[in-house]
Formats: C-alpha cells, sequence, structure tokens
C-alpha cells in the first residue's frame, strides 16, 4: 500500500470541529453520544478516527455533515469550521449547497447507499445539477471522466447500469466517484472498506491515497482497523464512549501508545510474528448511553483503574509533544 503522506501546510485547516456534543432522547430523557469532541483535519492530510463499534464514530461524522435526524437526535454544542466558517448556524438550503460541492462523505456500506431504482449514472449526474446549472450531457461527461479517475473501465457502458448489477468494489469505486465529481475540499469517509475483502480493501485505500496526494483533498478517515491507519493516515484520533481520549501523530501513537485503551487496541491486532494461542482482548464491552458510568467512561474494564477513576472523567491533555491523552495515571511527557 502506498504510504506516502502530504502534510498541512499551515494555513487554516479545512475542517475544524471544537467542542461538539450530540445527545439522543432516550425515553423522554436525553443521553450524550458525542461529548466535547474537537479535532482539526489540513489540507491535504488524513485524521484516523479509530475506536470500537458503539464509540460514537459515525455519529461524529453524521453531526459534521448535519445529517442526523432531529429528532431524535439534537446537537447540544459546538462548531464545525469549513475553511474557517461554522457551517452549524447555516439553514438547511445552505447546507444542501455545501454538501457534494465543499465537503461529501463516502458511506458505510456501498451495498444499500445507492437508490436500487435509478442508474449509477443518474444518480451521479445528479450530484452535479444539484450544485451547477450545466448542460446534462456536459455533466454526464464529467462523471465519466471521475469513474474512469477511480479506475472504474467502460464508464460510459457503467453509467447505464443499476446498483445491483455492481460488485462490492465497483459499488465502491462508484461512491467514491459521486464524492470527488464535484472536488470537495474534504471527505469524511465512514469504514468504506467494510464490506469489501482485503484484495479490494488494499485496492481502495491505495486509490484513496492516491486521489489525496493528487487532488490536495483531505480525508476524515473513520474505521476500526488499526492496520489501515498505520500506512494511510497522519494523525489518529482515539475515540471511546463518545469522547476522544488519545490524539497523536500515527508514528507516535504506534510507537507508544498511552491510554489503557489503546494499549489494549493495539494488543488484540494480530501480529506476523505472534506466537499460537488466543489474542489478547479488552473485557467487557462498550457501555450503551444510559450505562455510561461515573468518571472516566473506560473504569470498568481497565485493569489499571484507581478511586481518581471512578470519581471525575479526566481532561484531554498534551502529555509531551502534542501528544494527547485523557488518562489521570499517564504522566506528563510521556511517562505512564
Amino acid at each position: 500500500m502506498d504510504s506516502t503522506k502530504t502534510a498541512g501546510d499551515g494555513r487554516s485547516p479545512r475542517l475544524a470541529v471544537e467542542g461538539l456534543s450530540v445527545a439522543f432522547d432516550q425515553g423522554g430523557r436525553e443521553a450524550l453520544a458525542v461529548e466535547d469532541v474537537s479535532f482539526r483535519v489540513e489540507r491535504g492530510e488524513t485524521l484516523a478516527l479509530v475506536g470500537e463499534s458503539g464509540c460514537g464514530k459515525s455519529v461524529t461524522c453524521m453531526a459534521v455533515m448535519r445529517l442526523l435526524a432531529t429528532p431524535p437526535a439534537r446537537i447540544v454544542s459546538g462548531k464545525v469550521l469549513l475553511s474557517g466558517k461554522d457551517v452549524m448556524p447555516l439553514g438547511n438550503g445552505e447546507m444542501r449547497r455545501i454538501r457534494g460541492k465543499r465537503m461529501a462523505m463516502i458511506f458505510q456500506e456501498p451495498m444499500t447507499s445507492f437508490d436500487p431504482v435509478y442508474t449509477i449514472g443518474y444518480q451521479l449526474v445528479e450530484a452535479v445539477l444539484t450544485h451547477e446549472a450545466i448542460d446534462p450531457a456536459e455533466a454526464a461527461l464529467r462523471a465519466q471522466a471521475v469513474m474512469r479517475d477511480v479506475g472504474l473501465a467502460d464508464p460510459a457502458g457503467l453509467m447505464r447500469r443499476y446498483p445491483h448489477e455492481l460488485s462490492g468494489g465497483m459499488k465502491q469505486r462508484a461512491m467514491i466517484a459521486m464524492a470527488l465529481v464535484e472536488n470537495p475540499e474534504i471527505i469524511l469517509c465512514d469504514e468504506p472498506t467494510t464490506a469489501l475483502d482485503v484484495t479490494i480493501q488494499a485496492q481502495i485505500m491505495d486509490l484513496l491515497a492516491k486521489l489525496r496526494d493528487e487532488r490536495g483533498v483531505s480525508l476524515l478517515f473513520i474505521t476500526h482497523n488499526l492496520g489501515l491507519v498505520a500506512g494511510f493516515a497522519h494523525r489518529a484520533a482515539v475515540m471511546y464512549s463518545g469522547r476522544i481520549i488519545e490524539t497523536a501523530d500515527v508514528e507516535a501513537l504506534y510507537a507508544n501508545p498511552l491510554h489503557p485503551y489503546t494499549i489494549g487496541l493495539f494488543a488484540s491486532v494480530p501480529r506476523l510474528d505472534q506466537d499460537g494461542g488466543r489474542l489478547p482482548s479488552i473485557p467487557g464491552s462498550v457501555p450503551s448511553l444510559p450505562e455510561r458510568p461515573v468518571g472516566c467512561k473506560f473504569w470498568p474494564r481497565c485493569d489499571r483503574a484507581r478511586d481518581v477513576c471512578r470519581e471525575e472523567d479526566p481532561p484531554l491533555e498534551d502529555k509531551g509533544r502534542g501528544h494527547f491523552c485523557a488518562c489521570r495515571l499517564v504522566a506528563r511527557e510521556g511517562g505512564a
């Protein structure tokens, strides 16, 4: 897999999320699914948002795109700055002009992300005509060019086909083409390779890296696959129970994970040099919204938990050299 990475250029970040909190109605009571989440994605950069299922990754992504159904969801607080402008106060019409044009999304399941009653071509052309008053024939030519860019052979023929006529890998490439057709500033990728076999998965990751490096697009990549993050992302943010509990450059995170949860995630990844036997695992599971404990949300599953962990939720602090961690048991400057 191509591991060439480009860094941000120091200007305003493409995307900056500040203090985002999202709540869901739980039988007449609100429960926070995402709590005080902040991160930024620079120009030409990939930020990986990682963690187990149920940690709030997809909810964060949908909130950034303003795609959550309200109710039952409610954005309690926070800013979403797209190249410096907060999109949270914008109305639905204004957001519709931004989605797809400046900020696009690759959804988690390519098998169900396309409308089954319309051809692939119709749906790609619609993505263009939604934002531009151009001739449909010109929009079709642009859609074919983008399909060719993402490695789809015979794009003119594929334009006439329906989603069920394409393989999973072809649908995923078509979904990437739809995200790219308006040349957005940032693409939010919500586990875009989950339903694909490992060979197609590698091809899709190589394609995303190539498009990122050639077009300068920024990527927010949501995944639970730590193996993909190592060769693809610049930085990573680890989420647990609705909060970011550790964030650092990918190299620093892999060399020295600090939070007990992150350490547990890395320990559970299969390694080629590992002897036989069972893989280590983190006991228990991510708590549901009504069952979240007081204090650090990870303490019931943590073998290092102390009384202080049960009393208060630790803030995300710089432990040294830009490596942030939310754990009272981790000293500054990276010492545990």
